[in-house]
């Protein structure tokens, strides 16, 4: 469903003021720093409100329409907010474009909490233009519960206690067929941590480790 909001009006409609950025840490960290424009719509009653940008689309004249759930609709019209709002406490900000090309197995090596098992989809092709795409079946197996990073770097013992590869097909496999998909890149790895101490809440306080690269 659709809201149509006046820019030219100082008030919101429904509740939009409950998700105005309050917290201290995103505006100064996320929002000044990083990405000044990410919550500026070019209208002055929405500013500052915590929502996703593509939502949000200009009409003739002065007024906007934002796209919304029917969740979202009917929280708002409570006074109560959105369970998976951006505003309640889900918004992560965004990386730079620096960072834009990480590799799963470098996303693996930073963070905090992880997965026990990663599935790689392989799939069958007949199209000339995809030679080596494989395929095949995967199998899931209980594993320990996921482990928690006291200090980062992860250790290499880490990603090899999650990663399992068995490649089955008709001819002898090449690593050149994976490209970068396994990739870890010591610089990115270690100048994305830099980034997220000083950006991301959770990481600020978070001992590195360099030697691990």
């Amino acid at each position: 469903m659709s809201v149509i909001v006046d820019s030219n009006c100082p008030s919101l409609p429904l509740h939009f003021d409950l998700l105005f950025i309050t917290d201290p840490f995103i505006i100064q960290s996320c929002i000044i720093q990083c990405n000044s424009a990410e919550f500026a719509f070019d209208c002055n009653a929405l500013d500052g409100v915590m929502l996703y940008k593509p939502a949000l689309h200009h009409l003739h004249g002065a007024n906007i329409c934002l796209d919304i759930c029917t969740q979202f609709h009917s929280s708002l019209s409570k006074g109560m907010m959105p369970k998976f709002t951006l505003a309640n406490n889900l918004y992560r900000g965004n990386l730079p474009c620096q960072f834009h090309d990480l590799t799963w197995v470098e996303e693996m090596v930073c963070t905090q909490y992880r997965y026990t098992a990663h599935i790689t989809c392989l799939f069958q092709s007949h199209d000339p233009a995809l030679p080596n795409v494989l395929h095949g079946n995967t199998c899931a197996h209980k594993m320990n519960v996921v482990s928690t990073a006291y200090i980062l770097l992860r250790t290499p013992a880490d990603i090899n206690e999650t990663l399992s590869v068995v490649f089955i097909g008709p001819g002898k496999f090449q690593n050149e067929y994976l490209k970068d998909v396994y990739q870890i890149r010591k610089a990115k790895v270690w100048h994305l941590l830099l980034w997220l101490t000083t950006h991301n809440l959770h990481y600020m306080n978070m001992p590195l480790d360099k030697s691990i690269t």
